[in-house]
C-alpha cells in the first residue's frame, strides 16, 4: 500500500524510554498510601499497589505528587521509582 506524503502522520511518537520517565511505579510488598498532602499526616485518598503506575507531577520533600485513575495525591518517594529506574523495570 502506498500512502501519499500529505496523508502520512508526521507526529513524532515518544519513545518507550521517554514515556516511562514521566511515570512513578510503586515498589512495595503490597501497596503504598496515596495522601492528600506530602506528609504522613495527609488524609489517605487512595492506594498504589506494587508495580502499579502513576503519572509523575512533581516532587516535594521526599514525596512524589502523582495522578492515577481519578486520584491525585502524594506517595513517599522511597516506595517508588521513576525516571531511569522506571525505564529499567519496564513493567
Amino acid at each position: 500500500t502506498v500512502i501519499r506524503d500529505d496523508q502520512m502522520d508526521t507526529t513524532p511518537e515518544a519513545s518507550e524510554e521517554e514515556s516511562f520517565k514521566n511515570l512513578v511505579i510503586a515498589q512495595v510488598n503490597d501497596y503504598v498510601n496515596v495522601r492528600s498532602l506530602p506528609s504522613e499526616e495527609g488524609e489517605i485518598v487512595g492506594k498504589l499497589y506494587d508495580d502499579s503506575v502513576g503519572l509523575f507531577i512533581s516532587e516535594e520533600n521526599g514525596w512524589y505528587q502523582i495522578s492515577s485513575g481519578s486520584v491525585t495525591g502524594y506517595v513517599k518517594a522511597e516506595y517508588c521509582v521513576t525516571g531511569d529506574e522506571a525505564v529499567e523495570l519496564d513493567v
